[in-house]
């Protein structure tokens, strides 16, 4: 028993680093957010920047869930002492589905020419990329819900064995 104790702090403390980063990664979203706000704002908001706006709204709304989310967790695991159960990874399958939608998200962002760059000056085109990296994370996700529901499965066979 004393050395399921280690895994939980080990568990506990792994999804508290991970949330430490996503609320650095949330506020940075946020910063940035009010910064483009302010320019539309001083500029006057076109067509182009309502959408541009829009989607920027969608991608920080993502990273404010996700970080939300993996809060709600971490403090559910540690008070509740049992990080494995079908509550938590359905959150960690909801996160998943958040960061991929993040990705199909970052194909629209910029297949219009970006209002920030008509304030610097001069208009831009710029072409639609994929988000890898936000689509990478969310297979993490996937995969870290497998685990979990691996280890929820596990600890029940263990329950019903002892």
């Amino acid at each position: 028993m004393k050395g399921s104790h280690a895994y939980l702090r080990l568990t506990t403390g792994f999804l508290t680093i991970f949330c430490i980063a996503l609320a650095v990664q949330a506020v940075a979203c946020l910063v940035l957010f009010a910064h483009m706000v302010g320019l539309l704002l001083d500029n006057g908001i076109s067509a182009d920047g309502g959408r541009f706006l829009l989607l920027l709204m969608v991608n920080t709304l993502c990273d404010a869930v996700t970080f939300f989310l993996f809060t709600i967790l971490t403090a559910k695991v540690r008070r509740g002492g049992r990080p494995f159960g079908k509550w938590q990874t359905g959150m960690l399958v909801a996160t998943g589905i958040l960061m991929s939608l993040k990705a199909v998200v970052s194909t629209m962002w910029p297949t219009f020419q970006l209002p920030y760059s008509e304030i610097l000056g001069a208009a831009e085109l710029v072409f639609p990329e994929f988000d890898f990296q936000s689509l990478s994370y969310g297979l993490i996700y996937f995969a870290l819900a497998g685990v979990f529901e691996y280890g929820r499965v596990l600890q029940e066979d263990t329950d019903e064995i002892l």
